[in-house]
Order: structure tokens, then sequence, then C-alpha cells
């Protein structure tokens, strides 16, 4: 299953099989197209075991995924920390919806991952 959708507001795309397990990871629109191949490759070394992938669209990186505001690293884009929105999103509206509609229960396992910034705000969502 290969599903953009609109959650709560927010586009979601949606690949595999609802299972014991949900990975959910933020995106950007460069690395959409790559993410049937990141599906592949993690279903693959996994024996083949289903799962439930989510790319989580994320429009502002530096807004959207930074806990604390600040100046710029690289060229001229502050970060705004929006961060807490971003998790609040997950959370609260992104999972429920998700055990709602895919009928997952408590033993689901949701796991948030990424690369980069995506991969830090991972790092600090699960502290």
């Amino acid at each position: 299953m290969i599903n953009e959708t609109t959650i709560e507001g927010r586009c979601v795309v949606l690949y595999g099989q609802p299972s014991s397990f949900c990975l959910i990871q933020p995106i950007d629109r460069r690395t959409q197209p790559l993410l049937a191949d990141e599906f592949q490759t993690i279903e693959k070394e996994g024996n083949g075991q289903s799962f439930l992938f989510v790319g989580l669209l994320i429009d502002d990186w530096n807004s959207e995924l930074t806990p604390w505001p600040e100046p710029p690293v690289f060229g001229n884009k502050p970060f705004l920390g929006q961060a807490n929105e971003t998790l609040d999103y997950l959370v609260h509206r992104l999972i429920p919806t998700l055990k709602s509609h895919f009928g997952l229960n408590e033993n689901t396992s949701f796991i948030i991952g990424g690369y980069s910034l995506g991969g830090l705000f991972a790092l600090w969502a699960s502290t």
C-alpha cells in the first residue's frame, strides 16, 4: 500500500501494512520519491516482516523540527523552535488517527526515525 493523504491537516505518505510496529519519519518533497526504496530496504532487512511506514511531510525543517530558537548555522534562515508543536501533532493527532484508521492497539510500537535534522528531532522527541 502506498498512499498520500492528509491527516488532521498535515500531509503524510503511507507505505506497507498495519502490523505490530509503525515507523514515522519526517520527510520533505525532495526525499519523498526515495521513500519507496527506503521502505523496501527496511522490509528486506527485516526478513519481510510487515510494518506501516509513515512519512510526515515537513514544510520548514528549521522551524518544525527544532526544539528552541537559534540563529542560522548555514545560510540566513534561523531555527524557530517549533518542535513541540510537531511532537504534539504526532502524539495527539497522528498516532491516534493511525490507531483508529488501521485498528492498531496498545501493543503497536511507534518508532520515530529520521536523518539529519529529522534524526535529531527523533532523538529529542524520545526524551
